[in-house]
C-alpha cells in the first residue's frame, strides 16, 4: 500500500520511548506489548499519513513506522522512519516514491530533488539507508508532475523491475486536439498510466496499463499492493471537465477504480469499476458543503483484493482550510474481489479512516475510528461480517490526518499506530 501526501512545518524529531498501560485497548483484543513514542517537537496535526512496514533483523520481524507530513507554502513535506526507536529523516535522499520487501529486507525508492535519477536504498536496521542502485531515462523526464509512483520488484528476479509512472495524451477529438496546438499544450489532456520493465537499471519501452478506461478520460493511480507475482492498482477514472460559465462548471463523475496485473505473464487479469459518484460543492450562506471521496485503503492476498473507502460529505466556513473541515456525513464502504469474481460496494458503517488488511487465513479486518473518535474492529469471516469490537476508546484522529496504521505478521499478531494524549501508540495485540 504507498501511497505519499506530505508534509509541513519544519520539524525536529526527538523520540523518547515509554510504556503505555495495557487498558488502552478494550477487551476485544489482547496486548502482547505496547509502546508510546513521544517526540518532543512533533505535532500529530503534522501528519498526512503512517503506514506499518516490516524487515527482518537476524531473522526476527522488525517494525518500522513511515510517516509523511504535509506540505504547506512555507516548507515541503517531510517523509520519516521510526525503526528501533531511531526517527530518520529521508529529505536527503530525494522524495520517496514507494518501499517494498525482498528477501526479508526492506528497501526505499526515491526520485532525486535536482534530477530525475531514481535511486534504490536498502533499509538498515539502525535505520540508515545503503545505495543498492540507480534508474534514469527519458521516460521519467516525460511523466506529469507526481506520477512517478512506484517501483515494483519482479520475484526471483534481483536486478528487474517495473517502474510505475504517468504518461500525458491528447484526446482523439480533433477540435480538442487543434486547441491543444494552438495554446501551446495548456488544452485538454489526459494522464494514463504506464508500465516500464526495468533490468540492470536500464529502463526499456514504456506499456500502456490497459485499465479498461474510455480514451477521453483520466486515470490516476493512487494506491498499489503487490502480492507475489501480483500487483493491485487503486485509483480514479474522471473525463475532462466542461466549463460552462464563469462559475459554473459540470460535476463529471469520478470512478474508483481497481486493475489486477499479472507480473509473470505480463499482463492485466482484472479490470473493475467499483464505486460512482460526482464530487461537488454548494454554498449556504457563509458556509460552504463539498461532498467527495474521503480516506481510501487497499489490500491483497494473491489475486484476491479488498478495499475500503470514504464517501462523505464535508462542511466549512467560506474563509477557512480544508484542515478545519468537518464531516457532515461519512460513510464507510467496502468492497472486494475473490477468485476473480468482483463484490458489490457494501456500506460498512459511519466514520472515517478505514484500514482494510487481511489475515493468513484470508479473513478480513476492518480498522476505521466512528462518530464517537473509537478505534474499532470489524472482521469478515467466510464472508460474513462479524459484530465490530471497541479496540481504543476516544483516540485523536481526524479526517485527513491519517493517523492509524494496522499490519498483521506472519504469526497473525496485529501490529497498529493510533493517537492518543498528543502521542502516537504502537501496540502489538491479538484480536478475536
Amino acid at each position: 500500500m504507498n501511497e505519499s501526501e506530505s508534509t509541513g512545518a519544519k520539524l525536529t524529531l526527538v523520540a523518547v520511548l515509554g510504556f503505555w498501560g495495557l487498558c488502552c485497548f478494550s477487551s476485544a483484543g489482547t496486548v502482547i506489548r505496547s509502546t508510546t513514542i513521544r517526540p518532543a517537537q512533533f505535532n500529530l496535526t503534522d501528519i498526512s499519513a503512517v503506514e506499518l512496514v516490516f524487515t527482518e533483523e537476524h531473522d526476527a520481524l522488525l517494525p518500522v513506522l513511515k510517516v509523511h507530513t504535509f506540505s504547506s507554502t512555507a516548507a515541503p513535506g517531510k517523509d520519516l522512519l521510526y525503526i528501533n526507536g531511531t526517527w530518520t529523516d529521508l529529505k536527503e535522499h530525494g522524495f520517496l516514491l514507494n518501499t517494498f520487501e525482498r528477501g526479508g529486507q526492506l528497501y526505499a525508492v526515491f526520485q532525486g530533488q535536482a534530477s530525475d535519477e531514481i535511486t534504490i536504498q536498502k533499509v538498515q536496521p539502525s535505520g540508515g539507508l545503503v545505495s543498492t542502485g540507480n534508474i534514469e531515462g527519458e521516460l521519467i523526464k516525460l511523466s506529469p508532475p507526481g506520477c512517478l509512483n512506484n517501483l515494483l520488484p519482479v520475484q526471483e528476479r534481483n536486478s528487474s523491475y517495473y517502474l510505475l509512472t504517468g504518461r500525458w495524451e491528447f484526446p482523439i477529438n480533433p477540435g480538442e486536439f487543434l486547441f491543444d496546438l494552438a495554446s501551446g499544450g495548456h488544452g485538454v489532456y489526459y494522464v494514463k498510466p504506464f508500465m516500464t520493465e526495468v533490468q540492470d537499471g536500464k529502463p526499456g519501452k514504456p506499456q500502456k496499463l490497459s485499465y479498461g478506461g474510455t480514451r477521453d478520460e483520466t486515470f490516476y493511480v493512487k494506491r498499489v499492493c503487490q502480492s507475489g507475482d501480483w500487483v493491485h492498482f487503486l485509483g480514479f477514472r474522471q473525463a475532462e471537465r466542461r466549463a460552462w460559465g464563469p462559475r459554473e462548471i459540470e460535476a463529471t463523475p469520478v470512478i474508483l477504480h481497481h486493475v489486477a496485473y499479472d507480473l509473470k505473464n505480463r499482463k492485466v487479469i482484472q479490470t473493475s469499476p467499483i464505486y460512482t459518484n460526482s464530487p461537488r460543492s454548494e454554498a449556504d450562506g457563509n458556509i460552504w458543503y463539498r461532498y467527495d471521496y474521503g480516506d481510501f485503503s487497499m489490500d491483497a492476498e494473491g489475486k484476491d483484493v479488498f478495499v475500503a473507502f470514504v464517501w462523505a460529505k464535508f462542511s466549512h466556513p467560506a474563509n477557512q482550510s480544508f484542515t478545519e473541515e468537518k464531516h457532515i456525513e461519512s460513510n464507510i464502504l467496502y468492497w472486494d474481489c475473490r477468485q476473480n469474481q468482483a463484490g458489490q460496494v457494501e456500506k460498512i458503517t459511519g466514520g472515517f479512516l478505514p484500514v482494510v488488511r487481511a489475515d493468513s487465513l484470508g479473513d478480513v479486518h476492518l480498522f476505521y475510528v466512528n462518530t464517537n473518535a473509537n478505534l474499532m474492529h470489524k472482521a469478515k469471516r467466510n464472508g460474513v461480517w462479524q459484530k465490530e469490537d471497541v479496540l481504543v476508546n476516544r483516540v485523536e484522529a481526524k479526517p485527513y490526518f491519517g493517523t492509524i496504521a494496522a499490519a498483521f505478521d506472519k504469526n497473525d499478531n496485529l501490529h497498529v499506530v493510533y493517537p492518543l494524549n498528543g502521542n502516537l501508540v504502537y501496540a502489538v495485540a491479538k484480536v478475536d
